[in-house]
């Protein structure tokens, strides 16, 4: 509450509620911080293939449609379940830390060795172009 994004109501049962200036943040128009992941961080690397950045400032919206779109091609090929692939916040969580590698892919909530193994370098081919 002290930056002024959400006020607590002085009622018996205090309430969070937005401000004003927090709908600049719900439309996109700003990021407010930059997290690191864990590995990252205890590497100490000031910048890398790991950061986490919001969803905005990604183009996160396109971006998580396009890897849905991709899930579902090859959900449909395998004649599997798209959240067999991978759930939605995994390619939620792709879209935060964009990885660059399949050990960035690894970090990526959801992800193990198989899936990894069997998805990542399509998924990984897919951020680097931009497009599914």
């Amino acid at each position: 509450t002290d930056t002024g994004w959400l006020t607590l109501s002085a009622d018996r049962y205090p309430v969070l509620t937005l401000t004003e200036r927090s709908n600049v943040l719900l439309g996109g128009g700003r990021v407010v911080m930059r997290v690191r992941s864990a590995a990252a961080q205890a590497a100490g690397s000031g910048s890398g293939s790991h950061d986490v950045a919001p969803d905005e400032a990604q183009g996160g919206d396109a971006l998580f449609a396009r890897l849905k779109a991709l899930r579902s091609k090859l959900a449909a090929s395998a004649g599997i379940p798209a959240y067999l692939v991978f759930t939605d916040a995994a390619l939620r969580d792709v879209c935060r830390k964009q990885p660059t590698s399949l050990d960035g892919f690894l970090e990526v909530s959801g992800v193990g060795k198989s899936k990894a193994e069997k998805y990542g370098k399509i998924f990984l081919g897919a951020l680097r172009e931009g497009g599914v």
